[in-house]
């Protein structure tokens, strides 16, 4: 007959408790790293919304110094007419607008909005970023805010059209 001791009665397996602390700890890193890529997404979300301003002012200042005239399928400076300059208006909250002023009236080249949650402050409603021929410099010192996921930056443009972010 065999005895039975302690080390015969061997298990081959993992017990309920063992299996419950793996499953809690892999819910808790499964959530932290969820939260984590949210948070990743909406910033950069909010910096490419940033960056496509920021794009938008450079295309409108080097149209401006290098005097290009826009020419869209329904709308285009008359080629008798001068070009006067190029301004980023800025339309709603969400929403603005690259602009070329001719002598014969504005035309608008293109117009882009903000991801959903990125927005203008209120005060920059209807503003109007001016860049003059030639030289592609703003007329004055213009300083626009953008906000959105709980973070905000400030884009200045000097009076030598230099765009900078805060």
């Amino acid at each position: 007959m065999k005895k039975l001791s302690a080390f015969s009665l061997k298990s081959n397996g993992f017990t309920l408790i063992e299996l419950m602390v793996v499953l809690a700890l892999i819910s808790l890193m499964s959530v932290v790293a969820i939260a984590s890529f949210v948070k990743f997404n909406q910033s950069q979300t909010f910096q490419a919304g940033v960056n496509d301003f920021i794009t938008a002012l450079n295309f409108a200042r080097a149209s401006a110094a290098s005097q290009v005239k826009p020419k869209t399928s329904a709308l285009n400076c008359k080629a008798s007419s001068s070009l006067s300059y190029y301004k980023v208006t800025i339309n709603t909250v969400s929403s603005y607008s690259v602009v070329a002023v001719c002598g014969d009236g504005n035309v608008t080249v293109s117009t882009y909005s903000f991801p959903q949650n990125v927005q203008f402050s209120g005060g920059d409603v209807a503003k109007n970023i001016v860049f003059s021929i030639l030289t592609g410099g703003a007329t004055g010192a213009n300083q626009v805010t953008i906000s959105g996921y709980s973070q905000t930056k400030i884009v200045n443009v000097d009076v030598i059209g230099k765009i900078t972010t805060q």
